[in-house]
């Protein structure tokens, strides 16, 4: 850190759109690309208000790479990417949930149970590589709109196809078959530790899952029979319970570690 305050990290956000903020160690940002080739600089309050000035000039971060060594900034080793979520309570949900999932899954192997920790293992695997595949698909919309900007060729609203264009399709399609995955496994968790007392066995994918419990993932929503206030709380709260939620601060012992609702309820995992 330096004598003012300021972290000696070069932070990259990626902003939606292709677009980037390039914020060295200091108070000056740097915007790019522009289509009339100029740049855009904001100025920082301190180290901390680097989202909020972003976000009070209407961008939205996608995520942010930070590059703390000489090594990250030659390309030769990777910075440290994060998914960035501004309307959630942790701004950083993915790697909070990378994170819980390696705990769990150690948690797992502690106990001797192995299934558990497989699952766990292969959650923690997939939503890393959600994350990284979401850094590449940003990457194929910077590269497109900046080669449009260099030459002149960028207009709002325009189509457009060029060499990039298809670096966009793969690495959206390469996202979105890990996102397939990440479903998946987490059907199989549901299905194995997720629905007490249920015959159901073991699925392999949500829409399997969806098919042997509808009851329990796509409960009765509320009846409009009642007034428009109670209608929308109630709506409300059923689409919030259908939201399966895990806490870190309760995930110790793993067997009382999960928050369920709408007939979500955890399995004592212990022997």
């Amino acid at each position: 850190m330096t004598d003012k305050g300021w972290h000696e990290v070069l932070r990259l956000v990626h902003l939606a759109g292709g677009l980037r903020a390039v914020n060295p160690p200091g108070p000056n940002v740097t915007i790019d690309p522009t289509p009339q080739g100029k740049e855009i600089r904001l100025r920082l309050e301190d180290y901390h208000s680097l989202q909020k000035k972003l976000r009070e000039h209407g961008l939205r971060i996608i995520g942010i790479d930070y590059f703390e060594s000489q090594d990250e900034v030659d390309g030769i080793y990777p910075p440290n990417w994060r998914p960035y979520h501004a309307d959630a309570p942790d701004t950083w949900p993915v790697a909070s949930a990378i994170q819980l999932w390696a705990e769990l899954g150690n948690m797992g192997f502690e106990r001797d149970d192995y299934l558990f920790m497989d699952l766990c293992r292969r959650i923690n695997f997939e939503l890393k590589a959600c994350s990284l595949k979401l850094a590449d698909l940003s990457s194929a919309y910077h590269a497109e709109l900046l080669s449009l900007c260099r030459r002149r060729e960028f207009s709002e609203g325009k189509r457009f196809s060029t060499g990039n264009s298809m670096f966009v399709f793969i690495r959206t399609h390469a996202f979105l078959s890990e996102m397939g995955t990440l479903r998946d496994y987490l059907a199989e968790f549901i299905s194995q530790f997720a629905l007490l007392g249920s015959t159901i066995g073991s699925v392999r994918s949500m829409s399997n899952l969806r098919k042997k419990a509808p009851d329990v993932l796509r409960p009765e929503p509320p009846s409009r029979t009642r007034g428009t206030g109670d209608y929308q709380r109630e709506r409300h709260d059923w689409l919030d319970g259908t939201s399966l939620r895990i806490s870190r601060s309760d995930c110790a012992p793993y067997s009382h570690g999960f928050r369920w609702s709408q007939g979500l309820h955890p399995r004592i995992l212990s022997r």
